[in-house]
């Protein structure tokens, strides 16, 4: 995978429901720099986060995570892809590992 990803280390619920949706651990993210973003997250409140680069995950990926959001957090469709589209996913940047591969100041 080339270009900055992030790969879960835990907990082991977090690193399930990764396997699930993505076949991995490791995801792509939208950050250049090992620099997480602070975001206000319902039910957990202001953490470090990276952002789902989800214009590089597959179809079946993003079909699997927009299941997930119905599931998990009684969305619909709908909600799931707009809230995907408009505000990204973010990840907790605790227990996680960035990477990148630097290629994209050739």
């Amino acid at each position: 995978m080339t270009g900055s990803t992030v790969t879960v280390h835990g907990p082991p619920e977090r690193v399930a429901d990764f396997i699930r949706v993505y076949g991995s651990t490791t995801v792509p993210v939208r950050e250049r720099w090992a620099l997480p973003h602070r975001a206000e997250l319902p039910g957990v409140g202001t953490q470090d986060v990276y952002l789902l680069d989800a214009s590089r995950i597959t179809a079946d990926q993003r079909r699997r995570l927009i299941a997930l959001g119905v599931e998990r957090f009684g969305m619909s469709e709908q909600e799931a892809e707009y809230e995907l589209d408009t505000h990204g996913l973010p990840i907790l940047a605790a227990d996680t590992t960035f990477a990148s591969t630097g290629m994209d100041f050739l």
